[in-house]
């Protein structure tokens, strides 16, 4: 995948995520919209589970763009690193970096973020097993705010997918000089 390629797809992503958003998410949907919700009475609760499946969507798919991208252009560089049996992908990206003399700024960043994308993809948010709420604890060096709703599950904030999709774009540029 070309750097010009996954910017490309990361803003289909967000075009994607902000039409079905602005359906379901209170904060992201027109007012005439939200008007007719009030008007309605529609209950609350079905759009809160939408925008928190959407997110998290968002958020799963906006990370696996992120892999792939950069999995291509690790594997594209000139001194290739194996990645190890248990490596993180994120681990791994960045000892290919420093073995190429790349820097990846952000290094940091990335690595608390993909506890939150474990946290989704493994646990569907759930905070109920011990390892869950592990990842939780690290997931907020990345995002501070992270918190968990009464029944246990974590809460994904659109500020938490607009970082992520801030992140990925600087890394796409970063790596490609774009």
């Amino acid at each position: 995948m070309t750097a010009e390629q996954a910017l490309e797809f990361l803003e289909f992503l967000r075009a994607n995520y902000h039409r079905l958003a602005s359906q379901v998410d209170v904060q992201l949907m027109p007012p005439d919209l939200l008007d007719e919700h009030i008007k309605r009475k529609s209950p609350a609760r079905p759009l809160m589970a939408a925008t928190w499946f959407a997110r998290q969507g968002y958020f799963i798919a906006t990370w696996s763009l992120w892999e792939y991208y950069s999995l291509g252009f690790c594997e594209g560089l000139g001194n290739k690193v194996q990645k190890g049996r248990n490596e993180s992908h994120v681990r791994w990206v960045a000892r290919a970096l420093a073995q190429n003399n790349i820097p990846f700024q952000r290094k940091d960043w990335f690595s608390s973020a993909s506890a939150l994308r474990n946290l989704i993809a493994h646990y569907s948010c759930s905070l109920a097993q011990p390892r869950a709420r592990r990842l939780m604890e690290t997931a907020k060096a990345a995002f501070p705010k992270l918190d968990r709703f009464a029944d246990n599950y974590a809460i994904i904030e659109g500020d938490y997918v607009n970082e992520l999709a801030f992140e990925v774009e600087q890394f796409v540029r970063d790596t490609s000089g774009k």
